[in-house]
């Protein structure tokens, strides 16, 4: 059975959204999408558990101001991965003996030796989230955070889509008429 154990999710306007207020403001909102692939190295420690972590760095256009950050969401896929084989295991040779018959009846034993066999080993690799957030300078972050399962999986490379809600450009300013009661 699969959980989804938390989950967050936005709400993004296009082209414009609206501050509520007795003076209304409607921003123009710009989407910026940067697509790419991050370059690493997590090489897992544990035979049998997950390796995690982060990952982060500038996505995105440099704002004229913080505050023009609206809102960001990202994904991530591993893109490149090797298993560095540390400690492989093999169910190992043995010895196998045949009877034999020949044609006057008599029988004798043919042994044979059976080479063993690698066990393939225990990986796995995920990327467990990817967020877009403001950093309170002028450009955005995203962070990816990261997982190599068993001590022979590595990952090295993530591709990543981020998607950047700016509310940089024009706002129109108006006061909304007054309704009146009857």
């Amino acid at each position: 059975m699969v959980t989804l154990i938390s989950k967050s999710s936005s709400l993004l306007q296009f082209p414009g959204g609206i501050t509520p207020g007795p003076i209304v403001i409607q921003k123009a909102l710009t989407i910026y999408i940067e697509t790419g692939v991050a370059v690493f190295n997590l090489e897992g420690t544990n035979p049998h558990d997950w390796t995690r972590d982060t990952l982060t760095f500038p996505v995105g256009p440099k704002f004229v101001a913080p505050s023009t950050f609206v809102s960001g969401m990202a994904v991530g896929n591993p893109a490149s991965f090797y298993t560095p084989l540390k400690n492989v295991e093999s169910t190992g040779s043995s010895e196998e003996s045949f009877p034999v018959t020949d044609g006057n009846g008599n029988t004798s034993e043919i042994s044979f030796e059976i080479p063993g066999s690698y066990i393939p080993p225990q990986i796995g690799y995920a990327v467990d989230s990817a967020t877009v957030q403001p950093t309170g300078v002028s450009q955005a972050q995203i962070t990816l955070a990261l997982a190599v399962f068993g001590n022979n999986a590595a990952m090295q490379r993530c591709s990543y889509t981020a998607y950047i809600v700016s509310g940089e450009g024009g706002e129109v300013i108006f006061n909304p008429p007054a309704v009146a009661k009857q």
